[in-house]
């Protein structure tokens, strides 16, 4: 964005009344009405509602000084802010102030428990432009934010949606029209086999060789790699397409979209014979995964061994009703992947613009 007038540096406190708040008063609590915002991420803070008080007016902003510290969020609402979040009083365009303020790097030092307090906020520079540049700011930064939300909602409902189908369908309470066979009765190492992944040495993993090294994490948030240039049988091997079986801390079934790796010992390759289509038995294996979760509560490790999957009861139908479920999901796997792929680059998108926004 090209930046015309100067923007001038001041200290938050200087152009803005800065306020923390207290404890909530749960005598007056409602279910509608103000929010109380304290400084939780989850539902923009609202801890619940005062009917007929409140403490600050808006167009204002919050900022969290404690957990997450330094996060700020405009609000377009009267409010009440508790538990020592921030409340921030301005002539300045909240949208883009907030937006200024997030792109700051709030440290604390504490040897106790970090927080962030009002003459600490009050010292920090922004800066600003004329009235009008801070509304276009504010305005497309609004804009920007109501699209990445929209995509993360429809990315939610894809979620769910996939969710209550798979349920269905497994349950066989909702089959497709034409299909009428009962399905079959089996083990699950009846249709496939599971095979353990290579179980490495710490000095077998290199930071560079000819096969990359999958590991569980590679599936999920751990983009750093192990490498081997080990020459093994090649069941250790997985290839694009394979199917694959995470059980070890996160667990779920995967199909490999990459080259040739040597999978993980945490990590099981599935080879399936003629009873099972491969998209049917991941999507099978994905409704099996969601009952394993619903069964288990929260503070309960969970454990899955090769034993447990394979003499598993499982039921199937012929493999035309196999393809036409498979199809089905891969559909809906499709819709999500597209839609994570644009919600991540619309929040890169946005990153990259606040950097050029607001580092003159």
């Amino acid at each position: 964005m090209h930046v015309v007038n100067t923007w001038n540096e001041r200290k938050l406190g200087e152009v803005s009344h800065i306020v923390a708040g207290g404890d909530i008063d749960k005598r007056i609590v409602a279910d509608s009405g103000y929010p109380v915002i304290g400084n939780s991420l989850i539902n923009h803070g609202i801890q619940g509602y005062y009917a007929r008080t409140y403490r600050i007016k808006a167009p204002a902003l919050t900022v969290t000084g404690r957990g997450d510290i330094g996060r700020a969020e405009a609000r377009k609402n009267n409010f009440t802010p508790v538990v020592r979040v921030l409340a921030i009083s301005t002539s300045i365009n909240v949208d883009f102030l907030a937006a200024s303020i997030n792109n700051l790097s709030i440290l604390i030092e504490s040897t106790g428990v970090p927080q962030l307090t009002v003459p600490q906020l009050s010292s920090y520079k922004v800066d600003i432009p004329l009235k009008e540049e801070q509304s276009l700011i504010g305005d497309f930064l609004i804009h920007l934010d109501n699209l990445i939300t929209a995509n993360q909602r429809k990315l939610e409902l894809l979620n769910r949606l996939k969710k209550g189908y798979l349920q269905q369908i497994f349950d066989q309470k909702l089959r497709f029209t034409g299909f009428k066979d009962a399905w079959h009765k089996c083990k699950l190492g009846d249709a496939a086999t599971f095979i353990n992944g290579k179980a490495f040495k710490q000095s077998e993993l290199l930071d560079s060789g000819r096969y990359p090294v999958l590991r569980v994490g590679n599936f999920y948030t751990n983009n750093s790699w192990y490498f081997s240039n080990l020459e093994l049988q090649d069941k250790f091997y997985a290839k694009k397409g394979d199917l694959l079986y995470t059980w070890s801390a996160t667990f779920g079934p995967h199909i490999w979209a990459g080259n040739k790796v040597i999978y993980h010992y945490h990590i099981w390759k599935i080879e399936l014979n003629n009873k099972i289509e491969k998209q049917f038995a991941l999507e099978l294996l994905e409704a099996d995964k969601t009952k394993i979760l619903n069964n288990t509560n929260g503070s309960t490790m969970i454990h899955i061994t090769k034993n447990e999957m394979e003499s598993k009861k499982i039921y199937i139908p012929n493999n035309n009703e196999q393809e036409k479920i498979g199809n089905f999901f891969r559909i809906i796997d499709d819709l999500v992947i597209v839609n994570q792929k644009k919600l991540k680059l619309l929040r890169k998108q946005k990153k990259a613009l606040l950097q050029k926004i607001f580092i003159q």
